[in-house]
């Protein structure tokens, strides 16, 4: 046990060990026969978690799939928007000559932002993996102090 560097208490636990005590999951199943014959069954899973271990949870870990749904709505919003972008350039356009080759080539553009927003999306996520391991290794490093609440790294 750590002494706490506050209040000299060895009341002490890391984080991890303060979250895995106050959580709990569980699953339960039954089945029964009514008085008619009939058969019935059910299942049922919980989790209960007290205040302290929730306040003392590790890192959440980047989600890739909130970030993946992330991805598409910036794709559709990008198409609306060059959508909506290439009538107006092409009318302002001083030439006709170069409005045609402008409206030509410019649907190109609705195949490189998909590109380009996944590899930004790509980059996003591992840039947030990065940092999520440092800042778990630390969370798991972390003691407190269960008498003055005091939480340090050791």
């Amino acid at each position: 046990m750590a002494r706490c560097p506050q209040c000299d208490s060895t009341n002490t636990k890391t984080l991890p060990m303060i979250y895995g005590a106050g959580t709990s999951t569980s699953k339960s199943s039954s089945i029964w026969i009514t008085s008619k014959g009939r058969l019935g069954s059910s299942a049922r899973s919980g989790s209960r978690q007290s205040k302290l271990a929730a306040s003392a949870s590790p890192p959440r870990a980047p989600s890739v799939v909130l970030g993946f749904i992330g991805m598409v709505l910036v794709v559709v919003l990008s198409w609306i928007v060059i959508n909506n972008f290439i009538p107006v350039t092409a009318r302002l356009m001083p030439s006709a000559q170069q409005a045609a080759s402008f409206q030509k080539f410019a649907p190109v553009s609705f195949l490189i932002a998909p590109i380009l927003i996944f590899f930004g999306w790509v980059f996003r996520h591992r840039r947030k993996k990065r940092n999520y391991l440092p800042r778990l290794a630390e969370w798991e490093q972390t003691w407190a102090c269960l008498k003055c609440g005091t939480t340090w790294l050791r």
